[in-house]
């Protein structure tokens, strides 16, 4: 089995990931020696507000970088942690949602199942066509949308936009992103994943002509703020959910695994598991009124815009 993990990095000075993973420069970071979303056919000036995407988009039109059976896809402060997921449900810090760590987890991170020969052990041995975060729950009525809605990541008018590229451009899979969207309770989330290269190009195919389609149609209105990054986040659901569709129409199976992350600095003070909000993996109960107090603290100002 051949396999390529590659890291996006966005920052003008992040150091070459300590995983020995493949590096694509995005947005600032045109450092040496690693790969750069804007060499030959790219989208890299739209970075700023599609994020990871616009490497998604070079890695799909450069198959001679990705040569491999399969094609996987972390950030610089999100990892896949390939470990059987039996093994993470009975921690203690896989439910509590995270322990508080010495300031520098440089030198811890390289000993994370995090890998390219973890990714194959865990497709070796369960035999399936990839691997994903474990799914994020939307505590809220409305679906993802409305989860879109209450963090701020997308307006109404641009998610229905993006659910009519989908209906023109993917009818195949249009009913089920309306159905998700409008009243679905997870996704997969943050474009982290590993998956047959057969799998990557149709996923590829399929959605990035329309989040291309969307993020000129954003940047075209004058209200746009690019700081937002709409077209970006309502890509980020818009994957997330086409490998939930493969899933539950039969055309693929994946494993499921811990996502780590990392705080804004990188390497940072905090490891939060799947989410740096920590919340989802308490009880639901909990996790609801977790997930509540922090829409309100976006709504009312007192955190940031993602």
């Amino acid at each position: 089995m051949r396999l390529r993990l590659f890291c996006v990095d966005h920052r003008p000075d992040g150091a070459i990931n300590p995983l020995g993973l493949t590096t694509v420069g995005v947005g600032q970071n045109r450092q040496p020696g690693i790969l750069h979303d804007d060499v030959g056919e790219n989208i890299a000036a739209h970075n700023p507000h599609l994020n990871e995407s616009t490497a998604l988009w070079w890695l799909w039109r450069h198959p001679e970088v990705r040569r491999a059976d399969f094609v996987g896809l972390c950030h610089y402060r999100r990892f896949l942690l390939f470990r059987p997921l039996p093994d993470r449900r009975g921690k203690v810090s896989s439910r509590l949602g995270g322990v508080f760590l010495k300031p520098s987890l440089q030198a811890l991170l390289p000993r994370l199942p995090c890998s390219e020969a973890d990714a194959a052990a865990v497709l070796e041995g369960e035999g399936t066509d990839g691997i994903l975060p474990v799914s994020g729950w939307i505590h809220a009525r409305g679906g993802l949308a409305q989860a879109m809605l209450d963090n701020r990541f997308a307006s109404e008018r641009w998610i229905a936009h993006a659910l009519g590229l989908v209906r023109e451009m993917a009818p195949a899979c249009a009913d089920f992103y309306e159905a998700m969207f409008r009243h679905g309770d997870r996704f997969y989330p943050y474009n982290t994943f590993v998956a047959r290269t057969a799998l990557f190009e149709r996923m590829c195919a399929t959605l990035l002509p329309i989040s291309l389609s969307l993020s000129e149609a954003w940047l075209r209105d004058p209200g746009a703020k690019v700081s937002w990054r709409e077209p970006g986040f309502i890509t980020e659901f818009l994957v997330g959910t086409y490998w939930r569709w493969l899933e539950e129409t039969g055309q693929a199976r994946f494993s499921h695994c811990q996502c780590v992350a990392f705080l804004r600095n990188g390497h940072g003070r905090w490891y939060l598991p799947f989410s740096r909000w920590g919340f989802r993996y308490l009880p639901d109960g909990l996790a609801a009124v977790g997930s509540h107090c922090h829409r309100w603290l976006v709504k009312a100002r007192l955190l940031p815009h993602p």
